[in-house]
């Protein structure tokens, strides 16, 4: 994955998604995803285009992007993730604005 000059804020995942994806087309990548971003909290962008995001895949992916309570822009463009997908990304989105709105967040 790269990093811009903001590499707090925000990072641009196409490459590490699209690397985890060739070692091996299962949850195991999206793990390995949700694992390595746990650290990522304070996010304030995140890309996640193109990256071929199953229903599968969002299991582990969903309930880190619902700890990352800073981010403010989320891009997930051309993702097959389905219904069922759909439904656990909305939960973390909710679960963000829950958190804001009840000032929870840092």
């Amino acid at each position: 994955f790269f990093f811009n000059e903001t590499a707090t804020t925000e990072i641009y995942t196409r490459s590490i998604v699209g690397s985890v994806r060739c070692v091996q087309e299962t949850e195991e990548g999206a793990s390995y995803w949700a694992s390595t971003f746990k650290q990522c909290k304070d996010l304030k962008s995140l890309e996640l285009n193109n990256c071929s995001i199953g229903p599968e895949e969002m299991n582990p992916i969903a309930p880190v992007i619902a700890q990352m309570t800073q981010l403010t822009r989320l891009s997930m463009i051309n993702n097959g993730f389905g219904p069922e997908g759909a439904k656990l990304l909305s939960m973390s989105l909710i679960h963000i604005l829950r958190c804001r709105r009840n000032h929870l967040c840092r």
